[in-house]
């Protein structure tokens, strides 16, 4: 079962905590609100679902501290930054880190509340698509190495007879290794099966082949 996502509240201010939790709660957003940054990265679970709103300035460790420790984590959750002594400075570094936005107290309802949902949905889409990659990993990984040949040689646009020549083997040896492929990758087109490949091996080329 899917963890429900949790927006978690990083901030010195007990005002601070108890207001954004009870404007959470409004909505139906679980949150979790910390005092300590550091009892918050021993806590946060990179792997659940949610996003962080980080306080810029807090004593003994800051929020630009923590998100360098968050990376140490791989928690790839979305961090918004919240600071009531805003500067370019620092705004600049938090979004070079990552942050997907940089607030200034008082921060408006209305306006934390939609970029909080926007980075629920974008850790989301993040989930999935890494999902979605381990899936055709795997399948990659089932290929044999004749296949994992055909395939390679199909990215780069090699028609079969091309790839026969390539392997030295006949034109009916190639078609039978691509059905093969085919079947194992789940694709029903070769710019499907590209698209898996260039996914699966983060090898990105200007064109698809045609089929």
């Amino acid at each position: 079962m899917t963890a429900k996502p949790t927006v978690h509240v990083v901030d010195d201010d007990a005002a601070t905590r108890d207001a954004m939790q009870e404007l959470f709660k409004s909505v139906a957003i679980s949150s979790r609100c910390y005092e300590d940054p550091s009892l918050f990265l021993q806590e946060i679970q990179p792997e659940h679902p949610g996003c962080i709103v980080l306080d810029l300035r807090m004593p003994g460790m800051s929020g630009l501290e923590v998100q360098v420790a968050l990376h140490e984590k791989r928690c790839n959750q979305p961090v918004i930054f919240i600071t009531g002594h805003g500067k370019i400075s620092a705004a600049v570094r938090a979004m070079h880190g990552g942050a997907v936005d940089f607030l200034t107290k008082p921060v408006d309802d209305e306006t934390l509340l939609k970029i909080v949902q926007e980075a629920i949905q974008q850790d989301n889409n993040q989930s999935l698509a890494h999902e979605e990659r381990e899936k055709i990993i795997t399948r990659l990984a089932s290929l044999t190495p004749r296949e994992r040949e055909v395939v390679e040689y199909v990215t780069r646009g090699l028609s079969n007879k091309e790839i026969a020549r390539e392997l030295d083997i006949s034109h009916k040896t190639v078609e039978l290794h691509r059905a093969h492929m085919m079947d194992k990758m789940d694709a029903h087109s070769i710019a499907e099966v590209v698209q898996m490949y260039l996914l699966g091996s983060g090898n990105l080329p200007d064109t698809l082949p045609s089929e």
